[in-house]
C-alpha cells in the first residue's frame, strides 16, 4: 500500500489510480511503458527508420544502469503515515552490484538474459522454471556414509537468490515413510533490524555467480529403513513461507529439482571438485 512500493511494483500513476481501470491496469505490473517511456519520449536500444515514435536511441536502455533504480536500493524510513523519509546505509536490494561484480559484467547487459524470448519483451526471472533450471545445476552424491548436495549457481550475472528480501531457497531431504524427520538446508540472506529502521545482514548463504553451495547430512536422521528411497527436492521460495494467505493467486515457492534414489543407487563424491 505504500506509494514507495508502488512507484517500482506498478510504476505507472494510471495504475495507481482508484478506478476499475486502473485495477485492471494493475494486473500488467512493469509493462511496456514502464521501460520505455519518460515523458514524451520513447526510449530503445535503436531507432527504425520507420518509426512513429518520439525515440531516443541509449545503449544504457536494457543494461544494468537502466535497471537500477529498481534493483538497487537500501533500506526506506518510513513516518507513521507511511512517507518515504530516507534511505539507511544498509543494502536492500543489491542486484546490480553483485552483477557489476560478478564475471559477465564486462561481456553482458542485464537484457541479454532476461531478454530472452522471441520477442525480447518478457524479461523472464525468478518466476520462470525454465530461467531457474538454466541458471542452476544440483547434485546429489555419497562419501563416508554422508550424503552430499551441491547446488551450483552456473548460469546467473548475479546471485541467487537475489532481489526481494524474502526470497530465498531451500534443499529439502526426506524419506516418504519419515516425513516428520525432513532435513532442510536454507540459501538466501537473514537479517537484524537496526533502530535507523534499516536492516543489517548477518547471514548471506545465496549462491554467487560460478559457486557452489554444499550439505553435508547423515542418512539416519533422515528415519526410515536403510534401503529406502530419499527424497531431495530444491524449492526457490518468493516469500518467507511456503504458503501464502488464502485468496492469494501467485504460487509461494517452486520446485527447481527433484531427485529419488536410495543411497546405494548415489554415484559416489568425486575426491576433487
Amino acid at each position: 500500500k505504500r506509494a514507495w512500493c508502488r512507484n517500482c511494483h506498478i510504476p505507472l500513476a494510471a495504475q495507481q489510480e482508484d478506478s476499475d481501470a486502473a485495477r485492471l491496469l494493475r494486473d500488467e505490473g512493469v509493462n511496456c511503458i514502464a521501460c520505455h517511456v519518460r515523458g514524451d519520449t520513447f526510449y530503445a536500444l535503436r531507432k527504425r527508420a520507420s518509426s512513429p515514435h518520439n525515440t531516443k536511441a541509449t545503449p544504457e536502455f536494457g543494461s544494468d544502469v537502466f535497471c537500477a533504480s529498481c534493483h538497487q536500493f537500501n533500506f526506506p524510513v518510513f513516518d507513521e503515515s507511511s512517507n518515504y523519509l530516507s534511505y539507511t546505509k544498509q543494502p536492500m536490494q543489491k542486484t546490480v552490484e553483485e552483477f557489476r561484480s560478478g564475471p559477465f559484467a564486462s561481456s553482458h547487459t542485464c537484457r541479454d538474459c532476461h531478454a530472452n524470448t522471441p520477442g525480447k519483451h518478457a524479461y523472464r526471472g525468478g518466476h520462470s522454471l525454465a530461467m531457474l533450471q538454466q541458471a542452476l545445476a544440483f547434485e546429489v552424491c555419497r562419501a563416508g556414509g554422508a550424503l552430499h548436495t551441491k547446488l551450483t549457481n552456473q548460469g546467473a550475472g548475479h546471485n541467487v537468490p537475489t532481489g526481494d528480501v524474502h526470497r530465498n531457497m531451500v534443499v529439502k531431504a526426506w524419506r516418504s515413510t519419515a516425513p516428520e524427520k525432513l532435513q532442510e538446508a536454507f540459501y538466501g540472506r537473514r537479517f537484524k533490524p537496526l533502530l535507523s529502521g534499516g536492516k543489517r545482514t548477518i547471514w548471506d548463504s545465496s549462491i554467487p555467480p560460478n559457486t557452489y553451495r554444499r550439505w553435508k547430512l547423515n542418512p539416519e536422521r533422515l528415519g526410515g529403513s536403510v534401503d529406502e528411497a530419499v527424497n531431495f527436492e530444491v524449492r526457490y521460495l518468493y516469500g518467507s513461507r511456503e504458503v501464502y494467505p488464502q485468496g492469494f493467486a501467485e504460487p509461494a515457492y517452486q520446485t527447481v529439482f527433484r531427485v529419488r534414489k536410495a543411497v546405494s543407487e548415489l554415484p559416489a563424491c568425486p575426491t576433487k571438485d
